[in-house]
This record gives C-alpha cells, structure tokens and sequence, in this order.
C-alpha cells in the first residue's frame, strides 16, 4: 500500500510538471506591471456572455512566452466546467476553454 502511495505522489509531481510546460515561477520580488484587477477586468470582459456563469477560482503569475508575463486565471461554472484565461502583461487576453491540465 505504501509502494502505491509513493507512486502515485511521484506521478502526480510528474504530471504538473510536465503540465506546466514552460512556465515559470514569477520573480515574486519583482512588482507584476498589471495589477490583478486589472488581470481580472479584462478577462471577465474576453469571456463574454459566459461572465455570468464562470467564477474566477484561482489566480497566479507566471514568466512565459508572453513578454513580461501573465496573469494565469481559471474559471468554473456550476456545471464543472473550466476555463483557463491567461492575461498578458502587455494587455493580450487568451482563453482556452475546457482546460484539461494547464
């Protein structure tokens, strides 16, 4: 039972790494450029008519390919559902609807 619990640790660690890809830790010393309600503000704007359904439920930053980083927000809907929208710090909003692991 032991051998499985550590197993299934090393797998999970294995997983969020690999799901993560290249994204890194923000630099926390460092103050983001855009402010999380800011961050905030244009996502609920990118979502549309499903502002209304989708709850913000986690938020972080991350140093990606987006120049000077983003803000990584994930939505849920009572249904389950799950978005992921990452806000630039240069203003540029992506959504990635039903995320399986981001």
């Amino acid at each position: 039972m032991r051998k499985v619990f550590i197993l299934s640790v090393c797998m999970i660690g294995l997983t969020a790494t690999f799901s993560l890809g290249s994204r890194a830790l923000w630099n926390y010393k460092t103050r983001p450029p855009m402010t999380l309600s800011h961050a905030v503000e244009l996502a609920q704007r990118s979502l549309g008519s499903d502002a209304d359904s989708f709850y913000c439920t986690n938020a972080f930053l991350a140093s990606t390919s987006c120049s000077g980083g983003d803000w990584t927000l994930r939505y849920y809907n009572e249904a389950g559902s799950n978005l992921i929208v990452v806000v630039c710090m240069d203003g540029k909003v992506t959504v990635l609807k039903e995320s399986t692991g981001y």
